[in-house]
């Protein structure tokens, strides 16, 4: 049962292997379209996942309102360290802790708006202090007198020890002066904000300063990030697939198509059917194919005709001088001696009658031999033979003939089971004749097998002798009637093989197949 499955590698009817209609270029273009899309939309996705990651962590949209919570967090801290000081000056007792009599945080319902920003305590060191919200109440000798960080910074660490940035602020709102800052660092944007601490009578006792991390750590953020892409690439699997395998099908179809009927104009173009062309559909890379490849057909065409001509026309002076050269080899030596005959004849006395009909004998019999051999000529020079009767009959009659005037035993196995061309039959007729000649001029057989058949849609003719043979390798040894016969085969497109040794006798085999014999 034949094999309807058309993702399945299928076979012609000549055995080759041809691709299906899911598999090859086909599946493989479908495929790209397919993994250019999901590439496409998740590397889209990915783009614009990373803008937002910068805009989030690095952009500066948010820094007004995070500093506006980091200055009003200090400003918080300011007015609690003023009134536990008396206005007078700051209490050394202050602390961030909550819960303590001198803590700077009070509780939630006296800081209820302010109580979400609020600074927690932090008691361990942090990997990285840029990530931890903390304040510090620094003191008017420019020492940090209360810290919610003492991890990181001690009480009584010295405004000197602090980054330059951090430093500088606080000193500025010891000054008088408060402000607020944005560093940009390899996590993202801090903001910090320093406010002055006034007394009673606005004199600067100590400065409040307060730093707000990036809203989101990078590293977090981005485990987050991929962790949705990867989610969101799995759905988009879901929905890109079958849109390019539609698109892929739908825009590869006309292309396979036209490469397929270009390969299958190619195919039977190999097999013979030199009228094969294919029909020009565009001026793209693939039209420029169809049309070298019609291009390259008509020449080839052309040069096969050519080729025949100029093969026909040599076989044709080959013919002619071989005919001469049998009409000089066997009648004109008969005629010769006829001529010899009869002068001598003439030349006796009329009274020797014995002798004079001695020589007519020798004459009828020379002119006997002069019109067989002119017989086989005219045999030779007639192929209609063929046509009336097929090339099986007419070289079993010609063999007859030949066996007789040659008195060589001849053994025919003929088995004809298929439809042949003319020219094939011509061809192979005239290499029975060449080789049936050679074998009476020079092997000096007894015995001639002959074989013509059928077989595998090729025609085989061979012929064995047991006569004295040959060294084949020896090209010089050959004659003309050798070559004619290779030549002749190999204008049809098949092959002549000959293997010989001295004293062992010859076999010549000639092969063609009858669908390249069909093209005139």
């Amino acid at each position: 049962m034949k094999n309807k499955d058309p993702r399945v590698e299928q076979h012609d009817e000549k055995g080759k292997r041809t691709p299906g209609k899911w598999s090859g270029l086909s599946l493989r273009m479908t495929l790209s379209y397919i993994m250019i899309s999901v590439s496409a939309v998740l590397l889209l996705e990915l783009l614009a996942g990373l803008v937002v990651f910068w805009l989030r962590v690095y952009g500066p949209f948010d820094d007004q309102e995070n500093l506006s919570k980091a200055r009003r967090m200090a400003q918080f801290y300011a007015m609690a360290a003023s009134i536990q000081g008396g206005g007078v000056q700051l209490n050394p007792h202050s602390t961030f802790l909550p819960g303590q009599p001198a803590s700077l945080i009070g509780d939630q319902e006296q800081a209820s708006d302010l109580w979400k920003d609020r600074v927690p305590s932090i008691e361990t060191a942090s990997s990285d202090p840029q990530q931890v919200k903390f304040a510090l109440l620094i003191g008017p000798t420019g020492r940090v007198l209360a810290s919610s960080y003492p991890a990181h910074i001690p009480v009584a660490t010295p405004l000197t020890h602090l980054p330059s940035s951090q430093s500088r602020l606080s000193a500025d709102a010891l000054a008088g002066r408060s402000g607020t800052m944005v560093e940009v660092t390899s996590q993202g944007r801090v903001r910090s904000a320093a406010t002055t601490v006034w007394s009673r009578d606005r004199r600067p006792i100590g400065a409040i300063y307060v730093q707000f991390p990036p809203d989101i750590a990078v590293g977090h953020f981005l485990l987050r990030f991929l962790g949705g892409w990867f989610t969101s690439g799995l759905g988009l699997l879901v929905i890109t697939v079958p849109i390019g395998l539609f698109f892929g099908m739908m825009t590869t179809r006309q292309l396979i198509q036209r490469l397929r009927h270009l390969v299958v104009a190619t195919t039977r173009f190999a097999d013979g059917e030199y009228s094969q062309r294919v029909a020009l559909t565009s001026n793209d890379e693939v039209g420029q194919l169809e049309s070298q490849f019609n291009w390259m057909a008509e020449r080839l065409v052309e040069s096969i005709a050519q080729g025949q001509a100029l093969t026909q026309h040599t076989a044709r002076l080959e013919e002619r001088a071989r005919i001469a050269r049998d009409l000089h080899d066997s009648v004109k030596q008969h005629l010769f001696a006829v001529s010899m005959q009869i002068g001598a004849a003439l030349s006796l006395p009329e009274h020797r009658h014995e002798q004079v009909h001695q020589y007519l004998k020798e004459i009828d019999m020379l002119a006997y031999q002069a019109q067989q051999d002119l017989t086989t000529l005219i045999q030779e020079l007639r192929p209609s033979l063929l046509r009336d009767k097929g090339l099986g009959v007419a070289l079993q009659d010609y063999l007859e003939m030949w066996s007789r005037q040659n008195a060589i035993r001849t053994e025919v196995q003929i088995a004809e089971t298929g439809v042949r061309s003319q020219t094939l039959e011509e061809t192979l007729w005239r290499v029975a004749q060449e080789a049936l000649a050679n074998v009476a001029r020079h092997s000096q057989a007894s015995t001639v097998q002959i074989r013509l058949e059928d077989e595998q849609k090729q025609v085989m003719l061979s012929l064995v002798d047991n006569g004295c043979g040959f060294d084949p390798t020896k090209r010089e040894r050959w004659g003309i009637g050798l070559d004619s016969m290779k030549e002749r085969m190999e204008a049809l497109g098949g092959t002549l093989t000959i293997h010989s040794e001295v004293g062992k006798g010859t076999r010549i085999t000639a092969r063609c197949r009858n669908s390249q014999a069909l093209v005139h």
